[in-house]
């Protein structure tokens, strides 16, 4: 009558401990690190950011924008951008070839989107898409002083689908709220971005532009773009890591 209870016992400890071994694993076989950006990772970040969201992503595409007219937009003042911001752009780089795989740049909220109109027009529908968006969050919110914005979030595409974007927004979450910050912010343009923050991470839904009805200079610029269906912008409080 007692052997039962002590096998079923002991069944359930040696699963704990296989499903513990099984997560060291894991994170041991995992083929990158995370790391702070340094100067030296300046080019090697900017070609990436420029080359996966000219092919990969959801408003670069919609608007047709090369990579090469994209990178000359980008390359002004980059160096200032990436290492002038309150809390330090994070990468993932493989283990073996310390090749930046993905990177995470904030940047403080609210943004400032005074000079967008500067930029060659091909590209001024994203900013203002992006001031719409924040626009409608500061209508009806106040963000604490100390707000953070996931600026840049991207992944090279032999490295998509591995949870290396996930890791990464994390890392940045308990640094910012190392460095003090009470809020952050994400403008969250794809499907994929919007499954893991809203779905998986249950960030807050606090302002939205369905991409059908956003119009700039008399055109509907990302009328093409039928998934998802809006832009989010979502908050998360870090008051919990502290």
């Amino acid at each position: 009558t007692c052997w039962l209870p002590r096998c079923s016992k002991r069944i359930m400890i040696l699963q704990y401990i296989i499903r513990f071994l099984s997560r060291v694993s894991l994170h041991r076989m995992q083929p990158w690190k995370l790391t702070t950006a340094e100067e030296p990772h300046s080019e090697e970040i900017l070609t990436l950011v420029c080359e996966e969201f000219c092919s990969n992503s959801t408003l670069h595409k919609a608007l047709g924008i090369g990579t090469e007219e994209y990178r000359e937009a980008m390359t002004d003042g980059w160096h200032d951008y990436l290492f002038s911001g309150p809390v330090a752009p994070l990468l993932a780089t493989g283990t073996d070839n310390n090749k930046i795989l993905a990177c995470i740049i904030p940047a403080p909220f609210p943004s400032d989107f005074k000079d967008f109109q500067t930029l060659p027009e091909i590209q001024q529908a994203i900013p203002a898409l992006l001031a719409e968006l924040e626009t409608r969050y500061l209508q009806k919110h106040k963000p604490p002083e100390k707000s953070l914005l996931v600026d840049i979030a991207v992944v090279a595409a032999d490295a998509a689908n591995t949870g290396i974007y996930q890791q990464l927004r994390l890392a940045l979450e308990r640094n910012a709220a190392d460095a003090g910050f009470e809020k952050i912010f994400g403008e969250l343009s794809s499907a994929a971005t919007q499954r893991v923050c809203v779905e998986k991470f249950k960030h807050k839904l606090v302002a939205e532009i369905p991409y059908q009805q956003f119009t700039y200079k008399s055109r509907k610029p990302f009328a093409s773009i039928s998934s998802p269906e809006s832009i989010q912008l979502v908050e998360q409080s870090l008051i919990h890591l502290t």
